[in-house]
Protein backbone atom coordinates (compact mmCIF):
# COMPACT_ATOMS: atom_id res chain seq x y z
CA UNK A 1 0.00 0.00 0.00
CA UNK A 2 1.28 3.42 -1.03
CA UNK A 3 0.36 6.57 0.47
CA UNK A 4 1.13 10.61 -0.06
CA UNK A 5 0.58 13.20 1.99
CA UNK A 6 -0.26 16.52 1.37
CA UNK A 7 -1.15 19.98 2.96
CA UNK A 8 -4.29 21.93 3.70
CA UNK A 9 -3.21 23.61 -0.12
CA UNK A 10 -3.40 20.12 -1.90
CA UNK A 11 0.82 20.08 -2.14
CA UNK A 12 2.97 17.54 -1.16
CA UNK A 13 4.24 17.07 1.87
CA UNK A 14 8.13 16.21 2.19
CA UNK A 15 8.72 12.49 3.29
CA UNK A 16 10.21 13.81 6.85
CA UNK A 17 6.85 15.43 7.11
CA UNK A 18 4.96 12.34 6.01
CA UNK A 19 6.47 10.61 8.34
CA UNK A 20 5.72 13.44 11.10
CA UNK A 21 2.10 11.22 10.66
CA UNK A 22 2.94 7.45 10.96
CA UNK A 23 3.39 5.52 14.74
CA UNK A 24 7.24 6.23 15.91
CA UNK A 25 7.15 2.14 16.37
CA UNK A 26 6.28 1.60 12.76
CA UNK A 27 8.37 3.93 10.99
CA UNK A 28 11.46 2.35 9.14
CA UNK A 29 10.03 -0.65 9.70
CA UNK A 30 6.43 -1.41 8.50
CA UNK A 31 6.34 1.94 7.09
CA UNK A 32 9.12 2.87 4.88
CA UNK A 33 9.55 5.51 2.13
CA UNK A 34 9.50 4.11 -0.98
CA UNK A 35 9.44 5.61 -5.09
CA UNK A 36 5.60 4.80 -6.26
CA UNK A 37 6.24 1.89 -8.49
CA UNK A 38 4.33 4.06 -11.79
CA UNK A 39 4.90 7.45 -10.35
CA UNK A 40 8.43 7.41 -9.34
CA UNK A 41 7.68 9.65 -6.49
CA UNK A 42 8.32 8.75 -2.68
CA UNK A 43 5.43 7.50 -1.10
CA UNK A 44 5.16 5.91 1.95
CA UNK A 45 4.60 2.13 1.88
CA UNK A 46 3.01 -0.01 4.44
CA UNK A 47 4.48 -3.61 3.58
CA UNK A 48 2.31 -6.10 3.22
CA UNK A 49 4.73 -9.38 4.31
CA UNK A 50 2.33 -8.89 7.15
CA UNK A 51 -0.85 -7.50 6.31
CA UNK A 52 -2.30 -11.65 6.19
CA UNK A 53 -0.60 -12.15 9.74
CA UNK A 54 -2.01 -9.42 11.33
CA UNK A 55 -5.95 -9.73 9.87
CA UNK A 56 -6.21 -13.17 10.80
CA UNK A 57 -5.15 -11.67 14.46
CA UNK A 58 -7.53 -9.39 14.40
CA UNK A 59 -10.12 -11.62 13.05
CA UNK A 60 -9.43 -14.10 15.13
CA UNK A 61 -10.00 -11.49 18.40
CA UNK A 62 -13.12 -10.84 16.84
CA UNK A 63 -14.56 -14.16 16.92
CA UNK A 64 -13.16 -15.19 20.43
CA UNK A 65 -15.63 -12.19 21.75
CA UNK A 66 -18.52 -14.22 19.68
CA UNK A 67 -18.41 -11.96 16.93
CA UNK A 68 -17.71 -13.50 13.75
CA UNK A 69 -17.00 -10.67 11.06
CA UNK A 70 -18.47 -11.08 7.87
CA UNK A 71 -16.24 -11.10 4.70
CA UNK A 72 -17.36 -7.74 3.64
CA UNK A 73 -15.91 -6.27 6.78
CA UNK A 74 -12.82 -7.27 6.01
CA UNK A 75 -11.82 -4.05 4.13
CA UNK A 76 -13.11 -1.68 6.35
CA UNK A 77 -11.17 -4.35 9.32
CA UNK A 78 -8.21 -3.47 7.37
CA UNK A 79 -8.63 0.02 7.69
CA UNK A 80 -8.78 -0.13 11.33
CA UNK A 81 -5.20 -1.74 11.19
CA UNK A 82 -3.76 1.23 9.10
CA UNK A 83 -5.33 3.90 11.06
CA UNK A 84 -3.76 2.42 13.79
CA UNK A 85 -0.06 2.75 11.78
CA UNK A 86 -0.95 6.06 10.43
CA UNK A 87 -3.20 7.81 13.26
CA UNK A 88 -3.91 10.82 11.37
CA UNK A 89 -5.89 8.93 8.50
CA UNK A 90 -9.50 10.37 7.37
CA UNK A 91 -11.92 7.99 6.88
CA UNK A 92 -15.81 7.37 7.56
CA UNK A 93 -16.65 5.55 10.64
CA UNK A 94 -19.99 5.37 10.18
CA UNK A 95 -19.89 1.41 10.01
CA UNK A 96 -18.34 -0.65 13.19
CA UNK A 97 -17.20 -3.85 12.67
CA UNK A 98 -14.40 -3.97 14.96
CA UNK A 99 -16.17 -3.47 18.19
CA UNK A 100 -18.72 -5.81 17.29
CA UNK A 101 -21.28 -3.14 16.75
CA UNK A 102 -22.87 -3.29 12.87
CA UNK A 103 -25.30 -0.67 11.36
CA UNK A 104 -27.86 -3.52 12.19
CA UNK A 105 -27.42 -3.37 15.97
CA UNK A 106 -27.38 0.14 16.58
CA UNK A 107 -29.61 1.11 18.93
CA UNK A 108 -29.00 4.63 19.02
CA UNK A 109 -30.70 7.75 16.85
CA UNK A 110 -28.40 8.05 14.38
CA UNK A 111 -28.93 4.09 13.05
CA UNK A 112 -30.63 5.31 9.83
CA UNK A 113 -27.91 7.84 8.96
CA UNK A 114 -25.40 5.12 9.75
CA UNK A 115 -26.76 2.47 7.47
CA UNK A 116 -26.97 5.08 4.69
CA UNK A 117 -23.53 5.97 5.41
CA UNK A 118 -22.42 2.14 5.18
CA UNK A 119 -24.50 1.63 1.77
Amino acid sequence: MFMQGVDEGGAPLTPQQMFEDVVADYQQRTVTMEPHPHLSKPHLSVHPCQHGAVMKRLVANMSSGGRTPHVRSYMFIFLKFIASVVPTLEYDVSFDEVLGRTVDDADDGDAGEAKAAAT
